[in-house]
């Protein structure tokens, strides 16, 4: 039997999947970028802050000239003890 966070991580999964199949059918190429983002031990936020800041950095890449290549992306929140929350 799963449980809810069982399936929402894999239908995270699933959508993931999806989007890079799509764009792999719609792209010739793609450069994938693994981005690790984490926090200064002294500035840890919370997990609700940690999605705000996310949300953020989303809604501003739009109007980034540096972001303007990307055509998709996926994101792992990840907490560890040394490290705390912290973005993949």
């Amino acid at each position: 039997r799963l449980t809810l966070r069982q399936f929402g991580s894999e239908e995270n999964f699933r959508r993931g999947e999806a989007l890079i199949t799509a764009l792999l059918a719609r792209y010739a190429r793609l450069n994938v970028v693994r981005l690790d983002l984490g926090y200064l031990r002294e500035h840890r936020p919370s997990v609700e802050q940690a999605k705000a800041d996310l949300a953020r950095l989303l809604n501003n890449h739009r109007h980034n000239e540096i972001f303007h290549s990307v055509v998709g992306y996926v994101w792992h929140l990840e907490w560890a003890f040394q490290s705390g929350y912290h973005w993949h």
